[in-house]
């Protein structure tokens, strides 16, 4: 909205030969907004790109980790409190509240207004 907003007063400015050495300076200033702009849609583009390929990395970690789970249960099903020592059982106990790290940090009651 901004850079359309510059580009609008820079193609406004033709109009006016008086102030021609603002409009120059409006121009620069317009070309490096757009190189600016293009910039941080490529570095965009590469948080989307990374993202997703950090999804796939997860969802494979995910899987790996079940099976080793598995591995883990089939091992010490006798003794499953061995499981621990490799696995947070917070995260696989069906209905475990999150782990403390996982919650936020509470915020402040504002202190009274006297």
């Amino acid at each position: 909205m901004r850079v359309a907003a510059v580009r609008t007063l820079a193609d406004r400015l033709i109009s006016y030969p008086v102030l021609t050495i603002l409009m120059g300076q409006v121009n620069a200033f317009l070309t490096e907004l757009d190189t600016l702009r293009a910039s941080q849609q490529l570095k965009e583009t590469e948080v989307d790109t990374c993202s997703a390929a950090l999804e796939v990395q997860r969802l494979a970690t995910a899987s790996q980790m079940y099976r080793n789970l598995g591995r883990f249960m089939a091992l010490y099903w006798q003794n499953p409190v061995q499981i621990e020592d490799c696995f947070d059982m917070n995260y696989i106990r069906d209905g475990a509240p999150p782990p403390p790290e996982d919650e936020p940090e509470p915020i402040p009651p504002a202190p009274p207004t006297p």
